[in-house]
Formats: C-alpha cells, structure tokens, sequence
C-alpha cells in the first residue's frame, strides 16, 4: 500500500486521533462509505432524524452503526471491487477521541494500568510489553501503590490525591 499524496504542504508530525471499533469498519465497509477524493477529516456530522436524504456530507448516524447490533456484519463477508478499494474513506466521525478516560466508579488497578498504557502510548493488546518497559522505579511505585492502605473500597478523591502524590515524586 503505498502512502496518501500529499498537496504540497507539509506534513504534520502525527497526532493520535482516536480509536475505531472493527465492528464499526465492517459497518462502513458494508455500507460503502467511500470517497474518490481524500476527504476533510472531522468535518461531517451524522444527518438529523428529519433528513431523507443520504449524501457524502454527512456522516452515518448512530442508529445506522449499531442497526445490526448484535450481528455485526463479519469482516470475511464483505466484498470490495478493484476500484473500491483505491478509494478513501473519513473514519473520523466515528472514532472514540478519548479511549483514555475512565468513569468515576473504575478500579483503581484499572484506572492505574489504562494510565500507564496511555502513558507508554501503547494499546492494551502490548500489554506484556508494556510491563516489560517500565523501569524499576515504575515497578516499585506500581506494587508500592498496591499494597498500601489495600483494605476495601476507595473514594475517587483518596485515588486521585494517591496517583497525583506518586507522579509528583518522580
């Protein structure tokens, strides 16, 4: 696969974007949401439940992605022609911006270790890697962090005052 053409401009330094669920691609896939030309990324919004009309401003709406819930079509069964498969397509609309974040009544080992994933910029799968490139002093903080005060439930406050003390003596 070669690399998209750029218009003369340079390129940006690569930023992370966000994440897309495979369920979500086979869904664009199947509904062929492509484009001849490179599209704007973050630009279309799905269309409003009055408009009738499908075009390529708007995006897939949610009720369009999660329709075949929870028979996602499989990634197998989708057929593409020679010419569909050189063009483009926006993912944008449909990415997760903050897979990062955590509600307030997550585990603190997961809270913790989501952090440390975040940090590394590694996804979950790297996991095995993840733990291997931490340094020592990580390892410590990590176990030291884990054993103490470990006698039930904590507030999200208490985690909070815990995980910003063990960043700033680093």
């Amino acid at each position: 696969m070669s690399s998209p053409p750029t218009s003369g401009a340079t390129r940006k330094s690569p930023r992370f974007a966000g994440i897309i669920n495979r369920h979500h691609l086979a869904v664009l896939l199947q509904r062929k949401d492509f484009f001849i030309e490179n599209p704007e990324p973050f630009v279309r919004t799905p269309a409003s439940d009055t408009t009738l009309q499908y075009n390529d401003q708007y995006a897939l709406s949610y009720r369009d992605m999660e329709g075949s819930y929870p028979r996602y079509p499989s990634i197998n069964d989708i057929q593409l022609d020679d010419e569909e498969r050189d063009l483009w397509m926006d993912i944008t609309p449909y990415m997760n911006p903050t897979p990062h974040t955590v509600q307030e009544q997550t585990p603190v080992s997961r809270a913790f270790l989501r952090g440390v994933i975040t940090r590394k910029d590694l996804t979950p799968a790297h996991l095995k890697f993840c733990l291997e490139s931490l340094s020592e002093t990580e390892k410590q903080r990590i176990q030291g962090y884990f054993h103490r005060d470990r006698c039930g439930s904590e507030r999200f406050e208490d985690v909070e005052k815990k995980l910003i003390s063990i960043n700033d003596n680093s």
